[in-house]
């Protein structure tokens, strides 16, 4: 039995989640995409909480069969298009785009929707996952945390699929950290700058596609003229932008910090005594 078959029973059922699969597609030829699309849902809420959602018949699992099927068919609409060319059906690169984009969305809606969910319970499993645990050693420990120092749409996915980035950061700057603890203005200020930093580190690694539509607006809809490296440009130089600003925020941190430090001393080797000789020119 299939992945797929075993959260979907009938390919019926599967295209109600995704309206646009052929009726003449089996869950066979789905499967090594299936495969791909929950190995890339199990990697950020496991293997152990994905069989528990699977089994129940609670609203998680509308939101895990929304986000496999989307995420399957978004892997294999390109061997789709490949075999109805074959039978004289072409697809312009655009539309296949649109398609992809439109597919990678509905997974991304659904992955929120169901993290989201699964944060209010406390039995779901997910609190004992890998990203859920180190949440206490970050600076910036929730998704709405995050979502006031940089608009990432309140997208659970994109803040626990960005929390290694995150951790990186904050070992660089852990005695920032540590001395900005009591000035919620410096405080603010570095953790705006950190988050910054962990959106760039995305930039450099993730494909634009899964980024939240914020970030995505950034860039040009029109993705018939959408080419690696033209694109890769435009992902670095908006991660050099966020760099920049970073480190302005940081260096005005530092500068705070270092003022503060910055104390007169005074020992008694400073203090004039009665038998030192003064000499003082008019």
């Amino acid at each position: 039995m299939s992945i797929l078959e075993v959260l979907f029973g009938d390919m019926a059922t599967f295209r109600d989640y995704v309206p646009t699969v052929e009726a003449n597609v089996t869950f066979k030829e789905l499967n090594a995409s299936g495969i791909a699309a929950k190995k890339q849902i199990t990697n950020i809420i496991t293997v152990a909480v994905f069989d528990s959602v699977t089994t129940s018949g609670s609203d998680e699992k509308e939101s895990l069969r929304i986000a496999l099927a989307n995420c399957t068919m978004s892997r294999q609409i390109v061997f789709d298009v490949t075999r109805n060319r074959k039978t004289g059906t072409d697809v312009y690169k655009y539309e296949l785009e649109a398609m992809r984009r439109a597919l990678v969305e509905n997974y991304y809606n659904a992955m929120d929707t169901l993290i989201a969910s699964l944060e209010e319970k406390k039995d779901s499993g997910w609190k004992d996952t890998t990203y859920h645990k180190v949440l206490n050693d970050l600076p910036i420990q929730t998704m709405e945390s995050f979502d006031r120092l940089y608009p990432i749409d309140k997208s659970y996915l994109f803040f626990f699929r960005t929390i290694p980035f995150q951790q990186e950061v904050a070992d660089d700057y852990v005695d920032y950290i540590s001395k900005v603890a009591g000035n919620d203005s410096l405080k603010r200020k570095l953790f705006r700058a950190i988050a910054k930093l962990t959106v760039a580190k995305a930039l450099v690694q993730f494909d634009i596609l899964e980024f939240p539509v914020t970030i995505r607006n950034l860039f040009s809809d029109n993705k018939s003229f959408r080419h690696g490296s033209s694109e890769q440009s435009r992902l670095l130089a908006m991660a050099q932008e966020l760099i920049a600003e970073a480190g302005k925020a940081i260096a005005a941190v530092d500068l705070v910090l270092s003022s503060d430090d910055a104390t007169d001393i005074v020992t008694e080797t400073s203090f004039n005594e009665a038998d030192d000789k003064i000499i003082m020119f008019p």
